[in-house]
């Protein structure tokens, strides 16, 4: 079984090169000057240069309005290849202070790349297709970026399954204390499309009138990430779960020390 703790210090690891902290106007010099414009274009930019609406499709949880706003504007500015080498750069110095001890993880976790089964997981295919990095730091932040998004791709078809959008999808994780309630702000939503979703989540018993999650909110809650666990370990071999078991304490070191 691969814990909880790990697939969120794989996110932790993943979500540094989002962090205005770490990327010290990595962005801005390649003409990516606005926090909405470098996120659409350094999370799609392993695709290539994507549509609005492959990355809509496949970022799932992002209102689609705003992402049509942000791309292919960016590809006019910066390339793909330029906003790939802006993000390992981002990571490999966030990275830098774990650079003496992650060599055997990083090696670890690219060996699991190669071994997972990849149908049905987009985003993480993109990210694996890539040229695997020369050094621990950018590998390290390679593959956790690749098993992260192979997650993310298998919760969005058990959402899609469920019948969950991306609006909802969110709401839930706020009406459950899973998310903080700027989330709406970050993945770009109107608050008519917010509304929309908190009514959906009502019909369903899902939420109270306050918001919040009802019992019944947080079972389902709880069940969607379950499933999601259960078929993201369905691509993973006994090796590749071995492998991750191992690096649970190394990877939740590292995700507790970049958010201190």
């Amino acid at each position: 079984m691969v814990s909880d703790t790990t697939w969120q210090a794989l996110d932790t690891i993943h979500c540094v090169v989002y962090n205005r902290h770490n990327h010290e106007q990595d962005y801005e010099k390649i003409g990516l000057d606005k926090p909405w414009l470098n996120y659409c274009a350094s999370r799609a930019a392993a695709l290539g240069p994507v549509s609005a609406e492959l990355a809509t499709a496949l970022f799932y949880g992002f209102s689609p309005d705003q992402i049509r706003q942000q791309l292919p504007r960016a590809w006019g500015i910066a390339s793909p290849a330029q906003v790939l080498e802006a993000r390992y750069a981002i990571a490999a110095r966030a990275l830098e202070p774990f650079a003496d001890q992650i060599d055997g993880l990083a090696r670890s976790l690219v060996e699991v790349l190669t071994r997972l089964d990849l149908a049905g997981a987009p985003m993480a295919a993109a990210q694996i297709a890539l040229e695997t990095p020369d050094t621990p730091s950018r590998q390290l932040w390679h593959a956790a970026t690749a098993l992260r998004e192979y997650r993310g791709d298998r919760h969005w078809s058990v959402l899609a399954t469920a019948g969950i959008g991306g609006a909802a999808a969110n709401a839930l994780g706020v009406a459950t204390g899973r998310q903080k309630p700027s989330q709406q702000a970050r993945t770009g939503w109107s608050d008519a499309a917010w509304e929309e979703a908190f009514a959906g989540l009502a019909t369903r018993g899902w939420v109270s009138e306050d918001r919040t999650a009802t019992p019944e909110g947080i079972a389902a809650r709880k069940q969607l990430e379950d499933v999601t666990s259960r078929i993201t370990l369905v691509g993973l071999d006994t090796e590749s779960r071995a492998r991750l078991l191992a690096a649970e304490t190394q990877l939740a070191s590292i995700a507790e020390s970049l958010t201190a």
